[in-house]
C-alpha cells in the first residue's frame, strides 16, 4: 500500500502546477506554524507535570521526552527554514520560468515532502507518550488527592 501512495505523490509532484505547487507548501506552511504552537505547548506542560512525578520511570520516561522534544523542535525549525526557501524558489520561477531547473525545484519539493512526512510521524510518536505519561500523572495525583480527603 506504501509503494502506491509513494507513486501517486511521485506522478503528481512531476504533473502539479506551479499554483497546485505553491498552494501545497503554503499549506505545510501553515501546518509547521501550527506545530510550533504544539511543541510550544507540550514543553509548558511537561515544565508543569515534571514536578509531580515521583516514580524513578516516570521522570525517566520525561526526560527521555524532553529530549526528544528538543531535537523535534530543532528539526521543525530547520523544515520551517526549507518550506520559507522552497517559497522563495516557487516564487522566483513563476517570475522567470527559466530562473531555475524545473526538475530539480520537483526533487527538492518531493524531498521536503519526505522530511515533513517523517516529522509529523515522529512527533505524533512523542505526542502519543507524551499523552501516556500524562495520563499515568494525572491518575496518581488523582490518587493522592483521594487519600488526602480519607
Amino acid at each position: 500500500m506504501k509503494e502506491s501512495v509513494i507513486g501517486i505523490k511521485s506522478t503528481y509532484l512531476h504533473s502539479a502546477s506551479w499554483d497546485e505547487l505553491h498552494a501545497i507548501t503554503k499549506r505545510w506552511q501553515s501546518e509547521n506554524d501550527f506545530y510550533n504552537y504544539e511543541i510550544t505547548f507540550l514543553k509548558k506542560l511537561l515544565d508543569k507535570y515534571f514536578i509531580w512525578m515521583t516514580k524513578k520511570e516516570n521522570i525517566a520516561q520525561v526526560r527521555k521526552l524532553v529530549i526528544q522534544l528538543s531535537t523535534l523542535e530543532k528539526r521543525h525549525k530547520d523544515i520551517g527554514s526549507a518550506i520559507s526557501k522552497h517559497l522563495n524558489h516557487i516564487a522566483l520561477y513563476l517570475e522567470n520560468a527559466f530562473s531555475h531547473d524545473e526538475q530539480l525545484f520537483r526533487f527538492e519539493h518531493s524531498v521536503l515532502l519526505q522530511r515533513i512526512e517523517e516529522f509529523t510521524n515522529e512527533f505524533r510518536k512523542v505526542k502519543k507518550e507524551f499523552f501516556e505519561i500524562s495520563e499515568e500523572v494525572l491518575d496518581h495525583k488523582k490518587l493522592q488527592l483521594l487519600l488526602e480527603k480519607n
